[in-house]
C-alpha cells in the first residue's frame, strides 16, 4: 500500500504563527549546550540557560505534569533555543502519513521547540507554553484517532460541539481564529499543568499606590488575565462538551463533568462626580463603582475573579486587567476612574469618553 509523508509545524500560542513544512531539524546554526535523554524523550538546550542534565530533566517532568496517554510515545525531541525565532515563542513539528484508504496515521518522529530561552529560563516561565505545544501533539493524536481529520480542518465534530460549526472568521488566516490553535488553548484550560496557569492578583484604582503588583508588567501569560488567546469565543472551561469531546477520543469512562463556573455579570453600580478636579482639558472626573455578580462553581469553594476591560475589541492586546477578587472577600467591587482618599489622588484613565468599553469577568 503506497502512503504520502508529510511533515508540518504549527506555531506557538500568544504570539503569530506560521504553517510550513520541514524535512528535518536544522538547529538554526546554534550549538548544542547540553542534553539528556529520558529513554523515551530527548532534550536538547542550545541555551546557556539550560546546561546541565537537572534543568533539562525538570522540562522532561513539568512536560509529564500535562494529562497525557500513549501518544506521548510519538514524541521524540524538546529543543530549547536562545533567541526568539520571528514572533513565535514556540512550535510543534510534525509528520504524518496517509494510505490509499485516505487513513491518516501520526508518526513518531515529532518535536516541540521552545523559544528566547535565554530569558525564559525556569519552568514557570516555560510551561505554558510547552502545554500549549503538547496541546498540538495531544489534539492532533486524537482528532485522527477519533474522525481521521486534522484539528485544523473545518466542519470537524471538534468545531461543532466547540459551537465554532458556522462562525465566518474560523481559519481565515488570522492565528487566534485557527482551530488548531483553538484546539490546542483547549487543552491547556482541560488538561494543561497547573505551573502554566498561574494567576497574579490585580488591584484596581483604589488600591494602585499602596499595591506594587498594579504596576507590573502585563503578559498574556497571566492566566486569569488572558486564560485563551482567542477572546472573541467562549472560555474553554464554558464549554464541558468540547472536553468531552477530547475525554470520548482518549476513552475515558470516568464520572459525569462537573458543570461549568456561571457566568459573572458586570453592571455599573454607583457613578460619582469628582468635586473641584478637573482634567487637563477642563472636563469634570467621574468614578465609576462597577459590581458583578457571584458565580456558583461545583469544583470551587474559592472561585477567583478578576475584572477585565476590553478597548475597540475583545482582543488581548486592547486588554487591561482591573482587579482580582476570590469568593472569601465577598466583596465583587471595583473602582474605575478617579480616587481619592485623604491625600491620595488618582486616575487610571481608562475611561476614555472616545473609546468603547466592554468587560468581562475571568473566572479560574
Amino acid at each position: 500500500m503506497k502512503k504520502l509523508l508529510f511533515l508540518m509545524s504549527i506555531a506557538a500560542c500568544l504570539v503569530l504563527t506560521s504553517l510550513a513544512a520541514h524535512a528535518k531539524q536544522d538547529y538554526y546554526g546554534y550549538k548544542k549546550v547540553a542534553s539528556y535523554d529520558s529513554g523515551k524523550i530527548k532534550v536538547i538546550s542550545f541555551s546557556s540557560k539550560w546546561n546541565t542534565v537537572g534543568k533539562l530533566k525538570s522540562v522532561v517532568d513539568e512536560l509529564h505534569k500535562n494529562f497525557h496517554g500513549h501518544e506521548m510515545d510519538k514524541l521524540k525531541e524538546i529543543y530549547l533555543y536562545p533567541d526568539q525565532h520571528g514572533s513565535a515563542s514556540g512550535d510543534y513539528r510534525y509528520s504524518y502519513t496517509q494510505g490509499q484508504n485516505r487513513k491518516i496515521t501520526l508518526q513518531s518522529n515529532n518535536y516541540i521547540n521552545l523559544y528566547n530561552c535565554n530569558t525564559e529560563d525556569t519552568i514557570p516561565k516555560i510551561a505554558r507554553t510547552l502545554s500549549h505545544e503538547y496541546g498540538h501533539h495531544f489534539t492532533i493524536y486524537y482528532m485522527l484517532q477519533k474522525e481521521n481529520k486534522l484539528p485544523g480542518y473545518k466542519n470537524t465534530e471538534y468545531q461543532k460541539v466547540r459551537g465554532l460549526l458556522n462562525h465566518k472568521k474560523i481559519n481565515n488566516g488570522e492565528h487566534k481564529w485557527s482551530l488548531a490553535e483553538i484546539a490546542a488553548e483547549d487543552y491547556v484550560a482541560y488538561f494543561g499543568s497547573s505551573t502554566g496557569k498561574t494567576s497574579r492578583v490585580f488591584h484596581d484604582i483604589s488600591g494602585f499606590s499602596q499595591n506594587s503588583s498594579a504596576k507590573a508588567v502585563i503578559s498574556t501569560d497571566i492566566y486569569n488575565f488572558s486564560p485563551q488567546e482567542n477572546s472573541e469565543i467562549q472560555v474553554a472551561s464554558n464549554v464541558p462538551k468540547a472536553k468531552q469531546y477530547w475525554l470520548n477520543a482518549i476513552g475515558y469512562k470516568g464520572p459525569v463533568l462537573d458543570s461549568p463556573p456561571s457566568p459573572a455579570y458586570v453592571y455599573v453600580d454607583t457613578v460619582n462626580q469628582a468635586e473641584e478636579a478637573f482634567l487637563d482639558d477642563g472636563k469634570e472626573m467621574y468614578t465609576y463603582i462597577l459590581k458583578w455578580t457571584k458565580s456558583v462553581d461545583d469544583s470551587s469553594k474559592n472561585l477567583e475573579y478578576t475584572l477585565v476591560a476590553y478597548t475597540d475589541s475583545i482582543d488581548a492586546s486592547h486588554a487591561y486587567p482591573i482587579k482580582t477578587v476570590y469568593d472569601k472577600d465577598q466583596n465583587r467591587t471595583a473602582v474605575v476612574g478617579y480616587y481619592e482618599k485623604g491625600n491620595i489622588y488618582a486616575y487610571d484613565s481608562l475611561l476614555d469618553k472616545s473609546k468603547k468599553y466592554i468587560y468581562s469577568v475571568t473566572l479560574h
